[in-house]
C-alpha cells in the first residue's frame, strides 16, 4: 500500500526561462471519487508544434486546505480546490492535457512563480479553451447552470434570426438594430442569479 501523502509535490526539474518553458498536465482519464492521478511534462511557449492543452479557470479558496492526489506516481498534498477542479475536468475514458496554475507552477519557488505569473496571459491566450470551474456553493448548481445555458442559447438563436433578417433587407428602417428582448421566465432568472452568485464571479 502506498504511504500516505504528507507534503506537497517535490519532484519539479527546473524549467528553461530562455525557452519560456511551462508545465503541461496529463490528466488520467477517471471516474467519480477516484484519486486523481496526472503526469507533468515541459514545454516551449516558442515552439511551433507547442502541444494543444486547455487551462483551467478557478477559486482559489484556502491554499492549506489539501487534499490527495497524485502526481508521476508520488501520492501528495495539494489545494483541495484545484484537485475538485481537475476532478470535475476529467474524462472518463481519455486523457486531457491541462493547464492549472495551482499545480503546473512550483508554487514553493518565488522566482519562478514571478516569471510565470508574468507569462500567464499568453498561456491562457496559447491554450485550445478555457475551463471555468464555477464550484457553486448552491445544491442545485448543475439544474441552474443548465436553465441558464438554455436561456442563452434561445437569446443566441434569436439574435442571429435577427441579425439574418437585416442582412437580407428586413430590418429596421434605418438599418439599425433596435433592442433584442428575450422573455426569461421567473424561474430561469432565479437560475442565472444562483450561478451568478457563486465564488468565481465574486
Amino acid at each position: 500500500m502506498a504511504a500516505a501523502a504528507d507534503k506537497a509535490f517535490t519532484g519539479y526539474r527546473p524549467l528553461d526561462k530562455a525557452r519560456r518553458e511551462i508545465r503541461l498536465l496529463r490528466l488520467k482519464a477517471g471516474y467519480g471519487e477516484d484519486t486523481v492521478r496526472c503526469e507533468i511534462t515541459h514545454a516551449s511557449l516558442d515552439d511551433a508544434a507547442l502541444a494543444s492543452y486547455e487551462t483551467i479557470s478557478y477559486v482559489w479558496g484556502d491554499p492549506s486546505i489539501r487534499t490527495i492526489i497524485e502526481i508521476d506516481g508520488s501520492r501528495v498534498l495539494e489545494p483541495k480546490t484545484a484537485a475538485a477542479a481537475l476532478t470535475r475536468m476529467r474524462l472518463e475514458d481519455e486523457d486531457r492535457t491541462l493547464w492549472i496554475d495551482a499545480i503546473c507552477i512550483d508554487q514553493s519557488n518565488k522566482p519562478e512563480r514571478s516569471h510565470q505569473v508574468n507569462m500567464m496571459a499568453e498561456i491562457y491566450t496559447r491554450g485550445t479553451r478555457c475551463l471555468a470551474y464555477l464550484r457553486s456553493e448552491s445544491r442545485n448548481q448543475g439544474e441552474s447552470a443548465a436553465s441558464a445555458i438554455r436561456v442563452l442559447r434561445k437569446h443566441a438563436m434569436a439574435e442571429a434570426n435577427v441579425l439574418d433578417l437585416t442582412v437580407h433587407g428586413a430590418g429596421s428602417k434605418d438599418g439599425q438594430l433596435g433592442p433584442l428582448i428575450v422573455e426569461c421566465a421567473k424561474d430561469a432568472i432565479d437560475a442565472f442569479c444562483d450561478v451568478l452568485k457563486g465564488p468565481w464571479f465574486r
